[in-house]
């Protein structure tokens, strides 16, 4: 039984600016880091541990507690099951990396769940979930301040990169699918090493 004090619940919402990065120890104890443009409700009650995820990027590495940990997307709804993951909300479907332990996925229409194990990663939409391929590590990456571009599309890493430069940074179509093999430092964005 948890004290009267921890039965109060909390609701917070927390989020970042362009370019911003936040490294959050939660009231359980959990490790949540915030991306670039990310906004998360965090609701713990005596019940449930539930984040909300209203737009970007998290990444979680959850602690030990017999309350479920519960993350909603506008696609879906996911379990931790002992877990370090990431999550990131796109306009069609999220993504989920899982690097430790295991997720459960739940589509917000209610189709067949299923449990993604570590060093795997989907994309999920309302109606279903793709198939599993393995986790990207820039999913945790960009919490150290570091974007990864191996082996994606120059457009989607563009794309991402974006997200944390001010002002308006674009791809050419003619070159959106060749894929680089770089990264880049999120606090020196002029830092490239290709």
């Amino acid at each position: 039984h948890y004290p009267l004090r921890r039965q109060r619940q909390m609701c917070i919402r927390d989020s970042t600016g362009t370019g911003q990065i936040r490294d959050v120890r939660l009231a359980d104890g959990s490790h949540l880091w915030l991306g670039s443009r990310t906004a998360v409700d965090i609701d713990y009650s005596a019940s449930t541990r539930l984040l909300r995820l209203l737009q970007g990027e998290v990444l979680i590495d959850t602690a030990d507690d017999p309350r479920p940990l519960l993350l909603d997307t506008r696609h879906g709804r996911l379990q931790a099951l002992g877990t370090r993951f990431s999550v990131r909300e796109g306009n069609d479907f999220s993504q989920l990396s899982v690097f430790a332990g295991a997720v459960r996925i739940e589509p917000s229409r209610g189709r067949a769940g299923q449990v993604l194990q570590a060093g795997h990663q989907v994309r999920f939409g309302t109606d279903g979930i793709s198939a599993s391929a393995p986790a990207d590590p820039a999913r945790q990456a960009w919490s150290r301040g570091v974007l990864l571009a191996n082996d994606r599309p120059l457009g989607d890493f563009i794309e991402e990169l974006a997200d944390y430069l001010p002002g308006y940074l674009g791809c050419d179509p003619r070159v959106a699918d060749l894929s680089p093999v770089s990264y880049t430092h999120l606090t020196l964005p002029t830092k490239r090493i290709v």
